[in-house]
């Protein structure tokens, strides 16, 4: 298993190109890691397996999914939580698996899940599960250390925000049309900020406590709150265009198992239009294309369009 190192992660494909759709993302700066897909895990070590706090489920296929019982094996005596993301019903689907063991001699809350939902519109639900109750599914916008969740539907851009990184990095998804919901994922640095001190001192204020609140607000989205600074009633959007000088890196895009339509590019490339690293899955030659469009895949070419539609700064191709 090959691991490359981009500036603040490390990643790999668990299975190499060919075989199940699994990548391993390590941040270098909290060490914690995430999966995008569960395919086979047999070539992760156990330490590797304990790092993991999230995992990203495009969907619920077979190949997609066969090793979540590896990781339930590997990570149960490890009573962390670990936050789920993927397609409406793998709340359902991960609750069943769940239920088809006998769990008589293990202690309460030792299984801590948190699950969250995202369909073809960007609207989130989200859950939590444990085993202290039989698995019973709780609706919930519950946040811990390691994430913080939100609900953020936005109706003409339909890619939803899932989660943070306790490293400040964070999960945005898109729905994908593969004849059911195949989720595409970017994982993105934390937003990096430079306070602009002249503009500040132009309008009268001095740094403080307020420049974080600032940060917060703009990292959540929250343009149009009010915060008070020095007194005085002030717009985030418009006091964070004044004085901030802020970016997004676009980190890792993860696309996999979407037929090639103009609907899936238009959403792909909302989602991560500039990303620095594109792993996306090539199932097909390109003489083929008539085979991947019945069974609603990619081929080669098509995965070399779309990565220079979105202007990828790097593309790897998995899943051949």
């Amino acid at each position: 298993m090959d691991t490359q190192v981009r500036g603040t992660f490390e990643f790999s494909l668990v299975n190499g190109v060919g075989g199940d759709p699994c990548v391993y993302l390590r941040s270098l700066k909290s060490g914690d890691a995430c999966l995008f897909d569960l395919g086979t895990l047999t070539p992760l070590s156990h330490r590797q397996l304990l790092k993991v706090r999230v995992v990203m489920i495009s969907h619920t296929h077979l190949d997609h999914f066969i090793g979540f019982d590896t990781l339930l094996r590997a990570t149960l005596t490890d009573s962390k939580p670990i936050h789920f993301c993927g397609p409406y019903g793998v709340a359902t689907q991960i609750q069943s698996r769940l239920k088809g063991y006998t769990w008589n001699l293990i202690d309460d809350d030792q299984i801590q899940y948190f699950i969250h939902e995202v369909d073809r519109d960007g609207v989130c639900q989200h859950f939590s599960l444990n085993n202290s109750d039989g698995f019973k599914l709780h609706e919930t916008s519950r946040s811990d250390p390691v994430l913080s969740s939100s609900s953020c539907p936005l109706p003409s851009r339909p890619q939803a925000f899932l989660a943070n990184f306790s490293d400040e990095a964070r999960i945005e998804a898109v729905c994908l049309d593969h004849g059911i919901d195949s989720v595409a994922y970017l994982y993105q640095g934390g937003i990096k900020f430079v306070f602009k001190v002249d503009e500040a001192q132009r309008l009268g204020l001095t740094p403080g406590p307020w420049v974080k609140e600032l940060q917060l607000h703009v990292s959540e989205n929250r343009y149009s709150e009010v915060i008070k600074v020095a007194g005085n009633p002030w717009k985030v959007g418009d006091l964070a265009a004044e004085v901030l000088q802020y970016s997004t890196p676009r980190m890792v895009g993860y696309v996999t198992d979407c037929v090639f339509s103009w609907d899936n590019i238009k959403r792909i490339d909302r989602l991560m239009n500039h990303v620095e690293l594109l792993i996306c899955e090539t199932n097909y030659q390109s003489e083929a294309r008539d085979r991947a469009l019945k069974n609603r895949h990619l081929t080669a070419k098509q995965t070399a369009l779309i990565a220079a539609y979105i202007k990828a700064e790097k593309l790897v191709n998995f899943h051949i």
